[in-house]
């Protein structure tokens, strides 16, 4: 509740002079807010929030059904179409998966998300395999591929989030998956490929990445060090 600087008389928030000594109203940082209250909350309700992203989902969902459905009716319609209408489904799904799904869940479910993703790409690859004729490839090449980046990346923000890794070590631990996925696509590929095992270039990434996550693993041991680079970087 505002007073009077002049005469110490009690004001309601709506008085902008004092109607004693007509002294000009000052108000506090407090007593202007609450003057100027606003009707609705600064940040909207997370139930809105919720409402509004499932709203969102919803219409995604229906823009992603209709080209699905347009193309399954042609090719149902037009003779001699074989099954392409399945390749397109299938895009679409992995599109819903990416798209919508993360909506659906929210921000604090990414995990789940992630997890979502790969084993959409993998079936995808699946259908495509299975309507080419050509399943061979998939478990010794296209399935390996998808899951080791999956893998490692769900590895990674497990680990983040249980906060195993923390300030430089998170990028350590980029690194250090970085270097040893370019080591396992060498030797899925050429034995997939040539059906040898070998390593050519990979090695060199995988020193190069190791490098750097020793590097950056000493670092974050180092507080005084690190407090030094965060202080100087403005990290």
């Amino acid at each position: 509740m505002p007073y009077c600087v002049r005469c110490g008389v009690k004001l309601s928030p709506s008085e902008a002079r004092c109607p004693l000594c007509e002294t000009p109203v000052i108000l506090s940082e407090d007593d202007r807010e609450a003057r100027f209250e606003r009707p609705f909350p600064p940040r909207a309700q997370p139930l809105l929030d919720r409402a509004d992203r499932r709203f969102l989902a919803a219409i995604l969902s229906v823009l992603l059904a209709l080209p699905g459905a347009v193309c399954v009716v042609l090719n149902l319609v037009l003779p001699g179409g074989g099954a392409w209408s399945l390749y397109v489904l299938g895009a679409l799904c992995l599109l819903w998966v990416a798209v919508v799904f993360p909506l659906l869940l929210g921000r604090t479910r990414l995990l789940w998300f992630m997890l979502a993703d790969t084993v959409a790409l993998a079936l995808y690859l699946l259908l495509i395999a299975m309507l080419s004729n050509g399943l061979a490839w998939y478990p010794t090449l296209a399935l390996p591929l998808v899951l080791m980046p999956g893998l490692a990346t769900l590895g990674l923000a497990a680990a983040i989030r249980r906060k195993w890794l923390q300030g430089f070590g998170v990028a350590a631990g980029v690194f250090a998956a970085i270097g040893l996925l370019t080591v396992g696509i060498e030797l899925v590929t050429d034995l997939a490929v040539t059906g040898q095992v070998g390593l050519a270039w990979s090695w060199i990434s995988l020193v190069s990445c190791l490098s750097l996550s020793l590097l950056l693993s000493v670092l974050e041991r180092r507080t005084s060090f690190r407090d030094e680079i965060r202080r100087r970087f403005h990290l």
